[in-house]
């Protein structure tokens, strides 16, 4: 049953991932379509893998160069596709090679399901490193992409059956525990494999912050009865933003306060003649002190300050 049509396949792939989720977003390494390790492709299932690196938002792909050239004991290509860190906001795949990557070895392992146990199993497997360390969890970008992969590839190359992707773990004669969630803890791939065969095209999708934005600008729109034609987007974040700026108020009002009071000192030690002006200034900054406009408008201020000295 196997499929040796490389190229094509990596595009239904991606295409049967892009169906699943729209919002992904595909990178390529260049010369992908003729990259693979000399092995004519069979593919007819699917092997997840950590790459046992630390990934992060500002370090989101550390493996990329790795995963193409290989090492020192094992020829690149390392993997078909890979999973960069990325947020369910934006899920993200890079495509590294259509034809059999160096990355399942020889099969035989704890639980194949219906895959073959072979010394050439690279031919039969479509690999995904996912570019994590495995002694944490990975982001839920990549486990929402790890699923969506797993979806895409059962239906693409492995007759729609969830039970041809399988956890390197599973599948590995050497004791690889990939992908794994702590140290020598992998993943319960029953539950991973039974999560991602339910995702179809239209299912419900992790929440995205964009997705919050717009239910919370929908719900405060009919809420004051806002004119449809106009947005409520400043009314949304002024609600955000309250808690701060009553936090600066409080501050401010505070250092008014105590302002106030060194001037009540200053009045009571000052010189008679000098009287009548620190009452006018106590009373001006008394008065000020309980006025909320005041507060408010010196805490935007402040703020509007601070964001100005962060952004210069």
């Amino acid at each position: 049953m196997g499929r040796r049509d490389a190229v094509q396949v990596i595009v239904e792939v991606v295409n049967k991932m892009r169906l699943l989720d729209p919002r992904l977003i595909v990178t390529y390494e260049p010369g992908w379509e003729k990259r693979g390790n000399g092995t004519t492709a069979n593919y007819e299932g699917g092997i997840w893998h950590h790459t046992a690196s630390s990934s992060s938002p500002t370090r989101p792909f550390p493996t990329q160069t790795l995963l193409r050239v290989g090492r020192s004991d094992l020829p690149g290509p390392l993997c078909n596709f890979a999973g960069p860190w990325c947020s369910v906001d934006r899920p993200t795949i890079h495509v590294m090679a259509a034809h059999p990557a160096n990355h399942a070895g020889a099969s035989g392992g704890r639980s194949m399901g219906p895959l073959p146990k072979t010394s050439l199993f690279n031919p039969r497997v479509l690999g995904l490193e996912i570019d994590y360390a495995g002694l944490t969890a990975m982001s839920p970008g990549q486990l929402h992409v790890a699923q969506l992969w797993a979806r895409a590839v059962a239906d693409v190359v492995g007759g729609g059956d969830i039970n041809r992707v399988r956890g390197h773990m599973e599948t590995s004669v050497t004791g690889k525990w990939d992908p794994g969630f702590a140290n020598g803890k992998t993943y319960d791939l029953n539950a991973l494999r039974a999560s991602s065969a339910r995702l179809t095209p239209g299912a419900d999708m992790p929440l995205s912050q964009q997705d919050a934005n717009l239910i919370a600008d929908t719900i405060v729109n009919r809420g004051i009865g806002q004119m449809p034609d106009k947005s409520s987007m400043e009314i949304w974040e002024a609600l955000r933003d309250a808690p701060i700026y009553a936090r600066q108020a409080a501050l401010a009002a505070e250092a008014t306060q105590a302002a106030v009071a060194q001037v009540q000192k200053a009045l009571q030690d000052a010189p008679k003649a000098s009287a009548p002006v620190a009452v006018d200034a106590a009373a001006v900054a008394a008065s000020l002190a309980q006025n909320p406009q005041f507060l408010a408008s010196m805490a935007k201020a402040v703020n509007d300050d601070a964001a100005a000295r962060m952004a210069s």
